[in-house]
């Protein structure tokens, strides 16, 4: 291979990654994801937000300049005078071409501090440039979660329902909703479990492999929603994020 073809086909990765134990499973999926792109000849940038100790409450303080008044965060997240620490996690997202979440399912729900990133990592934003017109419309996003329960537990009838559904907000309210590509997400279970883990490795290690050129999910187009909002004759995107367990 030659070095201009491998400079075409190097990407930028930024792996998000949330968990506070280094040693932990999910800590050792994430090394393994950094360990595979570097081999490949691609960029990658982690962002560790337990080692980085992020800041998950956005408030005045990510501002440089004193907000007098009420306040609005929408709006002063307008004014471009973020502080450094947020400007870097925009610079990192604006960079790569592929963004890879890394984290445990806790409680149904996604670590507080991840959370907490992306309230205050904004990007601009106004209609029409949202979801498939969205400013990351070129970029694939994808999550790589784990949990301790059986798979069984989260499918459609189980015990906690669909797990798709249970992180629908971030594939689709935070992701989409700025124009990523959103890559089908790849699920841990049983992750205390030795042969679980090494299934989970192996799984992980051939998701790695074609994450690159794989097609993202299909969601619908802001045109496929008439009036008021709805679509008419098509799956919504719900139930579309529901047939990825």
């Amino acid at each position: 291979m030659s070095n201009q073809k491998k400079k075409q086909e190097e990407k930028n990765i930024l792996i998000v990654y949330a968990h506070p134990e280094p040693t932990s499973f999910t800590g050792i999926l994430k090394n393994q994801a950094v360990e595979y792109f570097q081999q490949q000849g691609h960029s990658v940038a982690v962002s560790d937000l337990y080692e980085m100790n992020w800041n998950a409450v956005a408030n005045r303080t990510d501002f440089t300049k004193e907000v007098k008044g009420f306040f609005k965060l929408q709006l002063e997240q307008r004014q471009n005078t973020l502080i450094e620490e947020i400007k870097i996690e925009q610079a990192k997202v604006e960079k790569a071409n592929l963004v890879i979440f890394i984290f445990p399912l806790w409680r149904l729900r996604l670590p507080a501090i991840l959370k907490g990133w992306f309230d205050p990592t904004p990007w601009s934003y106004q209609w029409p440039k949202l979801y498939n017109n969205g400013i990351f419309k070129d970029k694939k996003a994808l999550l790589c979660v784990t949990t301790p329960e059986e798979k069984v537990t989260f499918s459609e009838r189980g015990l906690f329902g669909n797990i798709s559904k249970i992180t629908y907000p971030l594939t689709h309210g935070c992701l989409y909703f700025c124009g990523f590509n959103i890559l089908p997400p790849i699920y841990h279970y049983s992750i205390n479990n030795e042969e679980s883990q090494e299934k989970s490795l192996k799984a992980w290690g051939e998701k790695l492999e074609k994450v690159i050129d794989e097609n993202p999910i299909e969601f619908n187009k802001l045109t496929d929603y008439g009036e008021g909002g709805l679509t008419e004759g098509k799956k919504t995107d719900f139930e579309r994020i529901g047939d990825y367990l």
